[in-house]
C-alpha cells in the first residue's frame, strides 16, 4: 500500500487533514507563516504521530541566473534549515531543466547550483528530491548523473503536460532507483502551467492504473502526497487506495 501524505499550505489545512487521519503532512518551507508556524510544526512533531515532508519554494524566473544565485538559492537554504529543525523525511525542490526551452549554459549553471545545494543538504542531514516540471527522462539524465545523491519526486500530473502523452512511464523505467516520492493529482493534459489543474485523481486523463501497476512491479515503497484541497482528500484517498490495490 502507498504511504499517503496530505499537502497542506497552512495550519488550518493541516488541522483539517489530521482530522481526516493523515499521519504525514507535506508542508511549505520556509514557513510562510514565519516562526509561529514553524513552532506549530515543531510542537506537532514533538507530540508524535505526525511526520513531515517539506515542499520548497517556487523558482521564479527560471532563466535569471543572477536571481537564482542571489535570491532563490539562499531561500532554498532557509528551507533546508527549516526541514532539518522540523525533522522532515525529505524536501522536494523545484529547478526547471527542460532542454526545449532552456539553453545548455543555463542548465549547466543550474546543475552547479544543485550540486552546492546537495552538499548543504548532506550537512543538514536532509534528503532533497528534484520535482519534475515539464522535463522528460532525457532532461533528468544530466542532473542525476551530475548529482548522484539527489532523489526524484515524480509528479504524475506534471508528467501529463506539454507532451503528447505522459512522460512518467519513461521516468519510472529509467530513473526508478532515484525515485523517493510521488505527487498525485489529475488534469486533462495541455501545453502549459494553466493546464496544471490539480484535479482529484480519476477526473482527468493521467493513467493512474497503468502507472501504479508499473510502480508496483518495481516494488515502489516510498511516500505519495495528494496535492489537493482538504475537502478533496478523503474521497481521493479512497480512490487512490482502490486503484493501487487493483493495479
Amino acid at each position: 500500500m502507498l504511504e499517503l501524505a496530505a499537502r497542506t499550505r497552512n495550519i488550518d489545512e493541516a488541522k483539517a487533514c489530521i482530522e481526516l487521519g493523515f499521519g504525514i503532512l507535506e508542508i511549505t518551507l520556509p514557513c510562510p507563516g514565519g516562526p509561529a508556524e514553524e513552532d506549530f510544526w515543531l510542537e506537532m512533531s514533538g507530540r508524535g504521530g505526525i511526520t513531515f515532508l517539506g515542499h520548497g519554494p517556487e523558482e521564479g524566473n527560471p532563466r535569471d541566473l543572477a536571481g537564482l544565485e542571489s535570491r532563490y538559492f539562499p531561500y532554498l537554504l532557509q528551507a533546508l534549515e527549516a526541514a532539518s529543525r522540523i525533522g522532515c523525511l525529505g524536501l522536494t525542490i523545484h529547478c526547471w531543466l527542460d532542454s526545449r526551452w532552456l539553453d545548455s549554459g543555463i542548465i549547466s549553471a543550474k546543475i552547479r547550483l544543485l550540486k552546492s545545494l546537495h552538499l548543504e543538504a548532506e550537512a543538514f542531514n536532509v534528503k532533497i528530491n528534484l520535482e519534475n516540471l515539464s522535463e522528460n527522462a532525457d532532461d533528468l539524465d544530466r542532473v542525476l548523473q551530475a548529482v548522484p545523491g539527489i532523489g526524484l519526486t515524480l509528479d504524475l500530473g506534471h508528467a501529463q503536460l506539454t507532451r503528447p502523452e505522459t512522460t512518467a512511464r519513461e521516468i519510472i523505467n529509467r530513473h526508478f532507483s532515484r525515485l523517493r516520492h510521488l505527487h498525485l493529482h489529475d488534469n486533462h493534459g495541455g501545453p502549459g502551467p494553466r493546464d496544471d489543474l490539480h484535479l482529484p485523481p480519476g477526473q482527468g486523463i493521467v493513467p493512474f492504473s497503468e502507472l501504479f501497476a508499473l510502480l508496483k512491479a518495481k516494488r515502489y515503497s516510498g511516500t505519495a502526497t495528494l496535492e489537493l484541497t482538504p475537502e478533496q482528500m478523503s474521497d481521493s484517498r479512497q480512490w487512490i487506495q482502490q486503484v493501487w490495490e487493483g493495479a
